[in-house]
């Protein structure tokens, strides 16, 4: 028996070739990954450039360390793209695993190989700038050994990062798994907090995470060498090779430096194998409760409590009238109606609304709507030549530089209410190019002709507030219901409506659209959870009807469904067309029940020309005329679908045979004559009629427009626990951590090494901290993005209060994590018992977790997708820990990168939290205020802090200014570039 279609070897060579094949076509990521290693490593270099790095003094040494230390956060840092990575190519690998294409190491191993020469490229660049430009060691042999240490680290953390995306698979699971177990490998590291200051409880970590030993290795290649063995001038008897390794606490011996490469080494092969096991038993994470059979869920639910399921809420039907129904409607039961259970929330249940008596399909609506028609005559469209194509393909326009590409070339016609027109043609005919133009939802490209409603020139501001689009693509908000998601759109585009009329016309349009039954029913994500695709497609058109339009766009409705869901989907969009509306569809293909729902067709043919446009017939029979009357044109043979035969008639090949030019058939035609006609007579605007005004450019002014967002996302936070709960978890579990590691040294004083441990706790803590609430804010970030870019080209709402309300609506769940944290933290850690300067913790916490998550959203809207985000963010992370304070003090920075500092919004947090603790102990005869520093010399902390440093505590209140005005910044180029940057181009 084998249980694969591929050997062994034939499984892993395919994998391997599709995954260079894969990293081939992600080069931007890699290569701008490799830019920006480089670029970083300049900076260090710079920074710590050879004549400002003399080797005389102890605090001469610390500045070495301090940068070897750097230079493996660097590594860590710059692998952490590979998680993201790894979560987006993961449910395919599940499909493909549980299919049995491929056994799970085979998928694995090729992804380990081809980061190894990677790895090397990319700490190679980094070793070879930073090691001689900085002036360390110059013997070949200890810069081959920083390279292949630095190598190990790039490697572990790779392997690392892998792991947590296999076991996390979402990105906010994983950005907040990743971020505390990081914070735990850097504070067990042996430097941010030396060995001799971990509490026993947390010793064990040290001596079993590997970075410990990579440091250690580290330290003793740069400090064993000739050039620090001299004397410690403020350590008689001692040299600064002792002298520093002794104040870190690490071993001298140089046989530490292969056993820390062994257990780095040990390391990776390890999690490697983790990650093979994690790829065999996990499976895709899904949270949102199913659609499944009526009587399955029935019977679960009356195990589950003892009594019918009817009283949870369900919300079913009768099998056999169900039946009937679709009888009626010409659809087939194949399998069983499907229910599901209504969000448990208050008020979410039904409350008996039936059908209103008189308002079926055919009947009036609670709101009234003008009937409209459209016209449009001798449109062109055209777009600048794509790079690559033959100049001959473009022409000259009058005042266009670039060559233009034509799309669309003369087209007419018409469109009137109650009548529903199919607009068809091959692919790359132009049908949705022409839907996009005529809908005004182009964003590029030179449109020509005249386009009119009701006789008036289409205004595009008004038009949009009397019409609706229904976007191939089914993007919605996935945490609302929808119930909500109908409630929402309506009360965004409806003026002059109260809100019982509105309630009654969201109810009416649930019926219409046949989605009652789930009304409070989560959305969900596409193909991953909640409604199904034809669910979603009726919801997509049930949230433009709900805005009341009187002209309504489909952009290939039915694509992606099957025959039943298509029919299903088609019925709801001929029960809007009996209202009287005026409905277009771009349709490719479709079975010859869906063709017939269609009265008339609009037929495009290559290179945008119109080729048929009127009335399709009974039976399609207007429409196999006309052709049928061409002289070449093969007849219908019976039971064939006339669109299928039709378009095969049409196409380029079948021109060629009839030897004629289809357009140039039917601009010479009588249904050519008889549109025209029809075009003249509605061009003439009705006497007293007025073209659509609208006195305002959106139906609700900002402040209201802010509080519908307001209330859509808080909707959308407290039902998104994977984003919210996990984050808040994190905090007050990141926060008994670092508590229970820095226990009780927030009040040791005396020496450096007790002053610099606080130092680092603060500003790594809190470093860490907020990029896990940049990461994990940015796929949230990045999907109500996608939402925006279509509710604000229906005119829900301006872009400014979106961006508003996405930053207001965080402020609660900031101030919650930023309090969890402090009371656990503040107290562990043993800060002094003081109210004001908890306040200072309290408020410097909440302004560095509400910074980090403003720039998160910022890095999205600057970037196409969360992938690009966080590869920009990384590059910024690291510059902002590299300047923020420690691993070089303000003092020691050369003054051509000293504005870099004071423009590092980690430098006032740090600042700010340190200063607020510390520079206050000005007393030298209390022994608490006094340190001796790394010279020997006995100070009051605060001067310790004032020359080594530079924090006043005068300038606390400014670090918060400062920081209050880095969240404005980060906000409002994050409105700015969702007005002026959109990476859904039409």
């Amino acid at each position: 028996h084998i249980r694969y279609g591929l050997g062994p070897y034939a499984a892993f060579k395919a994998n391997l070739q599709r995954e260079y094949t894969l990293m081939v076509r992600h080069a931007f990521v890699y290569i701008f990954r490799t830019c920006q290693i480089t670029v970083l490593a300049f900076v260090t270099g710079t920074l710590f450039i050879r004549p400002r790095m003399p080797t005389k003094t102890v605090t001469d040494a610390t500045k070495f360390a301090n940068l070897l230390f750097f230079a493996l956060v660097t590594m860590q840092f710059d692998a952490f793209t590979e998680m993201s990575i790894t979560i987006d190519k993961i449910n395919i690998f599940y499909k493909q695993r549980d299919n049995l294409f491929f056994p799970a190491w085979s998928y694995a191993l090729p992804m380990t190989l081809l980061r190894i020469p990677y790895s090397l490229v990319e700490s190679f660049i980094f070793s070879g700038i930073v090691y001689y430009v900085a002036g360390f060691d110059a013997n070949p042999g200890r810069f081959f050994t920083f390279w292949c240490l630095l190598f190990l680290t790039h490697q572990f953390s790779i392997a690392l990062f892998r792991l947590i995306g296999t076991i996390g698979r979402t990105l906010v699971v994983a950005y907040t798994l990743a971020w505390l177990i990081f914070i735990i490998v850097l504070l067990l590291d042996g430097f941010v907090l030396v060995k001799t200051s971990i509490p026993a409880w947390f010793i064990g970590g040290y001596w079993t995470l590997p970075l410990s030993y990579v440091t250690n290795a580290m330290e003793i290649n740069e400090f064993t060498g000739a050039r620090w063995k001299k004397q410690a001038p403020s350590q008689p008897g001692s040299s600064l090779m002792e002298a520093i390794l002794h104040e870190n606490r690490f071993r001298h011996d140089r046989f530490w430096v292969w056993i820390g490469m062994a257990i780095a080494i040990g390391w990776i092969i390890g999690l490697n194998i983790l990650i093979l096991f994690s790829l065999e038993i996990f499976n895709p994470l899904d949270s949102t409760v199913k659609a499944m059979p009526e009587e399955a869920l029935a019977e679960r639910e009356a195990t589950r409590i003892g009594m019918g399921a009817a009283h949870q809420g369900m919300i079913s039907h009768d099998r056999y009238a169900e039946e009937a129904k679709a009888a009626e409607k010409g659809l087939e039961l194949d399998s069983p109606k499907l229910a599901v259970l209504p969000a448990l929330l208050p008020g979410s249940g039904r409350t008996g609304h039936g059908s209103p008596e008189g308002k079926g399909a055919e009947g009036n609506m609670a709101l009234p709507f003008q009937p409209l028609n459209m016209t449009f005559h001798h449109v062109d469209y055209f777009v600048d030549l794509p790079t690559g194509m033959p100049a001959d393909r473009g022409s000259r326009l009058e005042g266009v530089g670039r060559q233009q590409l034509q799309l669309l070339t003369g087209i007419s016609g018409s469109f009137m209410p109650g009548v529903l027109c199919a607009l068809m043609g091959t692919s790359g005919a132009g049908k949705t190019t022409l839907m996009d133009v005529l809908a005004g939802r182009k964003t590029a490209g030179i449109i020509k002709g005249e386009i009119r409603v009701e006789g008036h020139d289409k205004e595009q501001g008004p038009f949009a507030r009397i019409s609706g689009y229904v976007e191939q693509s089914d993007i919605h908000s996935p945490a609302t219901t929808i119930r909500e998601a109908l409630y929402f759109s309506a009360r965004c585009r409806l003026m002059n409506v109260n809100k019982a009329q509105l309630a009654q016309f969201v109810e009416e349009v649930l019926e219409l659209m046949e989605l009652e039954v789930l009304r409070n029913c989560v959305v969900g994500l596409p193909g991953v959870n909640g409604l199904s695709v034809e669910q979603r497609k009726r919801l997509t058109i049930g949230i433009e009807l709900v805005a009341n339009p009187s002209i309504i766009f489909m952009d290939e409705p039915t694509s992606g469904l099957d025959a039943r869901a298509a029919a299903v989907v088609m019925q709801t969009v001929r029960n809007t067309v009996n209202t009287g509306r005026t409905v277009v569809c771009t349709i490719h293909q479709p079975s010859i029940e869906i063709f017939e729902a269609f009265d008339e067709l609009l037929l495009l043919k290559r290179g945008g020309r119109v080729i048929y446009n009127g009335p399709t017939g009974q039976d399609s029979s207007d429409l196999v005329l006309y052709f049928e009357s061409i002289h070449g044109v093969a007849t219908i043979q019976e039971g064939i679908n006339p669109a299928s035969w039709m378009l095969e008639i049409t196409t380029v090949s079948a021109e060629e045979v009839v030897g004629q030019d289809f357009a140039d058939i039917y601009a010479a035609s009588d249904l050519f004559r008889r549109s025209e006609e029809l075009i003249e007579r509605h061009k003439v605007p009705k006497e007293g009629s007025t073209p659509i005004h609208c006195d305002k450019p959106y139906p609700n002014s900002y402040l209201k427009q802010t509080k519908l967002l307001l209330w859509k996302f808080n909707l959308v936070y407290w039902r998104t626990p994977q984003y919210n709960a996990v984050r808040i978890a994190f905090t007050s579990l990141f926060g008994l951590v670092v508590g229970a590691i820095y226990w009780r040294l927030g009040a040791a004083r005396g020496d450096v090494i007790a002053i610099q441990n606080v130092l680092g706790a603060l500003l790594v803590v809190n470093f860490f901290q907020g990029t896990n609430n940049a990461s994990t804010v940015q796929p949230v970030v990045d999907v109500e993005r996608a939402v925006m870019y279509r509710e604000r080209a229906a005119g829900y709402y301006a872009t400014y209060p979106f961006a508003l309300a996405q930053l207001l609506v965080e402020f609660p769940y900031l101030l919650i994590q930023a309090t969890l944290y402090s009371l656990v933290t503040y107290f562990m850690i043993y800060f002094e018992i003081n109210a004001g300067k908890f306040f200072w913790y309290l408020l410097f916490t909440f302004l560095t977790l509400t910074f980090f998550t403003t720039y998160g959203q910022m890095a999205v809207s600057v970037s196409p997708n969360c992938q690009i985000a966080a590869v920009l963010s990384e590059s910024f992370y690291t510059l902002w820990f590299l300047f923020g304070g420690f691993i070089i003090p303000q003092p020691q920075i050369p003054g051509w990168w000293i504005w870099y500092h004071w423009i590092c919004p980690l430098t006032y947090t740090i600042y700010g939290l340190v200063a607020s603790q510390l520079a206050d102990l000005d007393d030298f005869s209390n022994p608490a205020h006094r340190v001796t520093n790394l010279e020997g010399e006995t100070v009051t902390v605060s001067e310790y802090l004032i020359h080594n440093y530079g924090y006043h505590h005068s300038f606390i209140g400014y670090c918060a200014l400062v920081l209050s005005g880095f969240i404005m910044m980060f906000h409002v180029v994050t409105a700015t570039a969702h007005i002026r940057f959109n990476f859904q181009k039409r």
